[in-house]
């Protein structure tokens, strides 16, 4: 699919060669099929826009799926089907396309307590359990709806978009394995420049895909941060613990 779409092909391939892609590929962690899955989800989009005939919302469904189970923030990939209400009333692709991966994401969160190995941060900080409790920070979010954008905010002033960014190249291991310091601005130039390609869209279709992508990559980095918040944060703080920057690969 993905070498079908041969005028992002080269975009697909720089991603998929970032350092902190490959690292993610060679290690066992759920990055490397994270990536994957979001890859194949957005090429299978694509081509349906591009080939209407060529629209299988079983497979991208499937895709979906996979990449939801494989990591939470991917769900937000289902947004991108929301271009479907905009051609007609296409109730059931839309919904044989999202509903299965919403319904897993959402079967395997209350099924598994969503636990993301709460432990570690108690053993780290030497806090309660309490400390962590995902209910309670709801609970303060509904008092208080602004403090979590002044926690993502706080998080920003701590650490930098651009820490997030260098993370996101190749800071590999625990932290402690930097690429040589050119690497960083000619990896994001390289990147970059595989962005600008002509697509073969209709004319509704140049506003609509955008539009679709960026509320779909706004609502990944809304979730990458809920979930940290709600998961990894003591609670109280004015920041965000556990937002790193190999996360926003996909």
């Amino acid at each position: 699919t993905v070498l079908r779409m041969r005028r992002l092909f080269l975009c697909f391939f720089a991603i998929a060669m970032l350092p902190a892609a490959l690292y993610g590929r060679s290690v066992i962690n759920a990055d490397g099929s994270a990536l994957a899955a979001a890859m194949m989800a957005t090429a299978l989009w694509l081509r349906g826009i591009v080939v209407p005939q060529l629209m299988m919302p079983a497979r991208q469904s499937l895709w979906l799926t996979l990449g939801a189970l494989t990591k939470a923030p991917n769900v937000a990939f289902v947004l991108l089907e929301l271009r479907l209400l905009t051609q007609g009333r296409r109730w059931q692709q839309l919904a044989l396309a999202t509903l299965p991966a919403i319904a897993a994401a959402a079967i395997w969160a209350f099924g598994s307590g969503a636990d993301t190995a709460v432990w570690r941060m108690v053993e780290i900080t030497g806090l309660k359990p309490d400390a962590f409790d995902p209910s309670a920070k709801v609970a303060d979010l509904i008092h208080d709806p602004l403090r979590f954008p002044a926690a993502v905010l706080g998080a920003w002033r701590g650490y930098g978009v651009g820490g997030l960014w260098r993370q996101m190249i190749g800071v590999l291991g625990l932290f402690d394995t930097v690429l040589h310091a050119w690497i960083y601005p000619a990896a994001s130039v390289l990147l970059a420049g595989t962005f600008f390609t002509a697509l073969p869209l209709l004319a509704a279709d140049r506003y609509r895909v955008p539009i679709a992508a960026a509320i779909t990559t706004l609502a990944y980095i809304f979730i990458v941060y809920l979930i940290s918040y709600l998961v990894f944060t003591p609670r109280g703080l004015n920041t965000v613990w556990g937002v790193q920057g190999r996360y926003f690969v996909p």
